[in-house]
């Protein structure tokens, strides 16, 4: 057994020690996940706390509280999610491939570039989340849906989603978050008649249309 700290993410402050059953020269991230398990079953607070490229394939943390923790380039292949706070995590890059994220709430969380291929999201809450180059295919989404639309000129990728029940369609776009309707007008206020405009309506055109053809609503 080795005593490992656990830092906040914002701070470096210590923000609990575990008692890990790990060699001195395991590598930080299975030292990471070990440190992850022993906090939950410890009580400790995992609340912002820096857990990059932690090791936690297959690991369960059903209702764990994660909110703004650093999990960028975590290994959460399998894990077991359900009904964690994830709100405002850093999950760029992190593994989520066949993770049980039933009920979780991932508002506001940066998931650019994360694997969540067949991963469970049914009554996630993804309001606000940056889905950015994320994979999705596979993805059991229950009645929510996302459509992964182009990517503009200068980098912004298109998304169309529905993520509540009896929720109108939402366009999420960088930071923008609008209906349909509301996207349509902001561009045509903001960028008439210019590159980016003509691009985003083109786009969004584009989203209504599959859309329809998916026969979603």
């Amino acid at each position: 057994m080795i005593k490992f700290e656990v830092k906040n993410r914002w701070n470096g402050a210590i923000q609990f020690i575990a008692d890990i059953d790990a060699k001195p020269d395991d590598s930080v991230s299975v030292k990471l996940g070990l440190a992850v398990k022993w906090g939950l079953k410890a009580r400790a607070n995992l609340c912002g706390a820096d857990l990059c490229g932690a090791d936690l394939c297959g690991a369960d943390l059903c209702g764990a509280d994660l909110r703004s923790a650093n999990l960028c380039g975590a290994n959460l292949c399998g894990a077991n999610l359900c009904g964690a706070n994830l709100c405002g995590a850093d999950l760029r890059g992190a593994d989520l491939c066949s993770a049980n994220l039933c009920g979780a709430d991932l508002c506001g969380a940066d998931l650019c570039g994360a694997d969540l291929r067949s991963a469970n999201l049914c009554g996630a809450n993804l309001c606000g989340a940056d889905l950015r180059g994320a994979d999705l295919r596979g993805a059991v989404l229950g009645d929510q849906w996302i459509i992964v639309g182009p990517v503009r000129s200068d980098g912004y990728q298109f998304f169309l989603m529905r993520l509540r029940d009896n929720e109108k369609p939402m366009v999420r776009a960088g930071c923008r978050w609008f209906t349909l309707k509301k996207a349509k007008e902001h561009w045509e206020t903001t960028r008439k008649d210019t590159q980016l405009g003509n691009e985003s309506l083109d786009i969004l055109i584009w989203l209504e249309r599959a859309m329809t053809v998916r026969g979603l609503k």
